[in-house]
């Protein structure tokens, strides 16, 4: 992942792919007893949203969520842990809520808010499972932003 190239060309999605990202987000949702599921790249720009949030929060949210993803990583190199794109996921754990971020190709977190009486195992199964599909889309979406924006 190049920053620089993040930050002045964001993955953009068609149409038809935003459907799909919406569908799996809901249906994760569903699954999982989620008050809200969220997309936003790793700089924490919000992607999409699905949920019971208002728009300001879910950006709010997302933002956050970057955040302390990125400071998550810090802390692994602190450690001395020498590969830190192993760090997949980061669990907030608590009542009544947990939040589950889990990091898609390195270019977006899928964000989950979750009631705590479901089961934190189960939840993290489906993330992963929600973000194979996903990352066939931001494979699609890294291809379209890497060749750069055409002749206007």
């Amino acid at each position: 992942m190049n920053q620089g190239t993040l930050a002045k060309y964001p993955l953009a999605f068609t149409a038809e792919q935003t459907r799909l990202l919406k569908v799996y987000l809901e249906r994760l949702a569903k699954r999982v007893s989620a008050s809200h599921v969220m997309l936003a790249d790793v700089s924490g720009r919000l992607a999409l949203s699905f949920g019971s949030l208002q728009a300001h929060h879910s950006i709010e949210l997302a933002a956050i969520a970057s955040g302390s993803f990125a400071a998550g990583i810090e802390i692994y190199k602190v450690l001395g842990v020498s590969n830190q794109q192993q760090v997949s996921q980061l669990l907030y754990e608590g009542k009544p809520v947990n939040i589950l971020t889990t990091q898609i190709d390195g270019e977006l977190l899928l964000i989950i808010a979750f009631e705590e009486n479901s089961k934190i195992a189960s939840a993290q199964i489906l993330a992963e499972q929600v973000c194979v599909e996903i990352s066939k889309i931001v494979q699609t979406a890294l291809l379209n932003r890497n060749k750069g924006p055409g002749p206007n």
